[in-house]
């Protein structure tokens, strides 16, 4: 039996694995996980001692030593994740390896698995929500936003984030190139997304898309088959460069 143990940003998640199946799946935040009773081992009251006990934390040094502690009642000693440079047919081409986090690094692992050859867009839907894409070929693809490229007033922290991203596709590129690997990014305006579509609540469509030249959202669709171009045999020649969606926004 496995006891996974997921310590994310807000929460902690855990069950157990027999093999086949998931068992005893249970989810606590934070709060509730550090004052559970010494006397009431969350990871014990289901099953007895587990083979292997697998450990992904992103939740800083305070949550690592309250699942040491939940943990030491096991024989077993646990397995604390980590991003490697290269595992499972996976490439990490960050330049500190670790600071992807091990949540990333074991969904980037089990997409591979479930898709051993194609392209898979792997989303991690938390307290952040992170995108990664792999593809079957040594090629990544970041996304982004047209706001990699311009600013908008009261995005700062997106802003800064969409333009980093942007300044890691360009060193992956750089870095990558020697072993085959490619980077992009796409940079799309306005999405006709669920999240988009709550933004029009407080703002017009007429004010949202007013930096745009042509005055409509993009449809999913068109992203996707965008992302479709640059995975494909013909857009290995973009790398260290976005695709740019913008409508003419950066026309200007």
């Amino acid at each position: 039996m496995i006891l996974a143990i997921d310590a994310g940003n807000s929460r902690v998640k855990w069950g157990w694995h027999d093999g086949n199946d998931w068992s005893s799946i249970a989810t606590v935040s934070l709060i509730e996980f550090a004052a559970s009773s010494d006397h009431v081992n969350p990871f014990s009251i289901t099953h007895e001692d587990p083979e292997r006990i697998i450990i992904s934390n992103v939740a800083g040094d305070g949550a690592h030593q309250l699942l040491v502690n939940w943990t030491s009642i096991f024989d077993v000693e646990p397995l604390w994740l980590r991003a490697r440079p290269e595992q499972c047919g996976v490439r990490n081409l960050y330049e500190r390896p670790e600071q992807l986090g091990p949540d990333r690094w074991a969904a980037l692992i089990a997409a591979r698995a479930l898709h051993p050859s194609g392209p898979a867009l792997v989303v991690n839907a938390g307290t952040a929500t992170t995108v990664d894409m792999l593809s079957g070929d040594g090629r990544f693809l970041a996304v982004a936003s047209v706001h990699g490229l311009v600013a908008s007033p009261f995005k700062g922290g997106y802003v800064a984030a969409k333009h980093g991203v942007l300044g890691l596709v360009k060193v992956l590129a750089l870095e990558g190139a020697e072993v085959g690997i490619s980077a992009s990014a796409l940079c799309p305006a306005y999405v006709r997304t669920a999240i988009v579509e709550r933004q029009l609540e407080d703002r017009s469509e007429d004010d949202l898309l007013a930096p745009q030249a042509v005055k409509r959202m993009l449809e999913p669709a068109e992203v996707a088959a965008a992302a479709a171009f640059l995975l494909g045999p013909d857009g290995r020649a973009v790398t260290g460069a976005p695709l740019v969606m913008d409508l003419g926004w950066t026309a200007r």
